[in-house]
């Protein structure tokens, strides 16, 4: 998989940076399409305090989904350190206690259009810059709970991360 990314992305992302490709969505479909156990990812970008969708696949609604906006403290924090899996019950956590009446709109939104209540477990990827999470990329299975749980995902996200990290300009 690492080999078909490079093979794919390498001189563009190398040429505009990661953020700036136009090849991120086909990115995504490539590692749904050849990963059995994601269903959907996301890639984000951080912008001041926030962290934008540049590219989505998978979900109901894709285009919903890359206007969506997550500030820093909607987002669990320990994902900024390294690439980890996120359950089922740390994704309701995460969304739907002490929401506000603000973020309940958002919400109800990811219900409708982001599969929210289809998700068993994520993979979260942190994307760097100069030791700061600049990004995600974000894997997520609507079928297990323990989909990410083995060796080979968390060093599939390990090494990714170093890679997507490499061409952030």
């Amino acid at each position: 998989m690492i080999e078909l990314i490079y093979t794919k992305f390498y001189e563009e992302w190398e040429r505009e940076g990661l953020f700036s490709s136009n090849s991120l969505d086909n990115f995504l479909e490539i590692i749904v399409k050849n990963l059995a156990e994601v269903d959907a990812a996301l890639l984000s970008k951080k912008i001041n305090n926030y962290f934008k969708i540049k590219s989505s696949y998978g979900f109901d609604n894709d285009e919903f989904m890359k206007k969506l906006l997550f500030f820093e403290d909607e987002i669990y924090t320990e994902r900024f350190k390294k690439p980890m899996v996120v359950k089922l019950d740390e994704i309701l956590d995460e969304y739907y206690l002490e929401v506000d009446n603000k973020r309940m709109e958002k919400v109800n939104e990811l219900v409708k259009h982001g599969n929210l209540l289809r998700l068993t477990s994520s993979l979260s990827i942190p994307i760097f810059k100069d030791k700061e999470c600049v990004g995600f990329l974000s894997l997520y299975s609507f079928e297990s709970e323990i989909a990410f749980e083995n060796n080979e995902y968390i060093s599939f996200a390990n090494v990714l991360s170093k890679i997507l990290s490499s061409f952030v300009k």
